[in-house]
């Protein structure tokens, strides 16, 4: 193409590109994670996939200390305000698309919507749930019916030869 040729046809698109990044960006890849809060660190060229497994590793490792219930991240994002995210794919490597623009991890948003999202609002949910009478008596119910259906089984078992032998008789 030449000059004059650019300078006619408009631009297809003005989506970020990692050219169009500071040069004095720092020689990591910073990525904020939204469930624990935290920043980490990943050197350029980090695949997203990696970076995923790396934090949803350090997640467990925090669910497994304070015993809580902390929701995984399901993709990575690069925000920024009055954009369209761009996400990162698990194969995709890991840019940063310049001032302004941030990456993060995001969760499923099954789990947003329990309110489990966010570094503030996280709830201590371990499971300590009682055992109630209630539930002890159903389940002491539905093993007395299931042995009550099964001794009728065994009894209409032992007498199918004489309901045979009588059915045949009245033919």
């Amino acid at each position: 193409m030449t000059k004059e040729t650019e300078d006619n046809n408009p631009k297809v698109n003005d989506y970020p590109t990692p050219d169009s990044t500071p040069k004095s960006t720092p020689p990591f890849i910073q990525i904020f994670c939204q469930t624990s809060g935290k920043n980490t660190r990943f050197a350029p060229g980090t695949k997203a996939g990696f970076a995923l497994t790396f934090m949803n590793n350090k997640l467990i490792q925090i669910q497994t200390k304070t015993r809580t219930h902390l929701p995984f991240s399901s993709h990575i994002e690069s925000v920024k305000d009055g954009e369209e995210p761009i996400v990162f794919g698990p194969t995709a490597t890991l840019v940063d698309f310049g001032h302004g623009w941030k990456l993060m991890s995001v969760s499923d948003k099954k789990e947003i919507d329990k309110g489990l999202f966010g570094h503030s609002d996280l709830k201590n949910t371990t499971s300590t749930q009682e055992i109630s009478f209630v539930y002890l008596g159903k389940i002491l119910v539905s093993f007395v019916l299931i042995f009550l259906f099964g001794a009728l089984c065994t009894l209409f078992l032992e007498n199918l030869p004489q309901l045979i032998l009588y059915i045949g008789q009245l033919t």
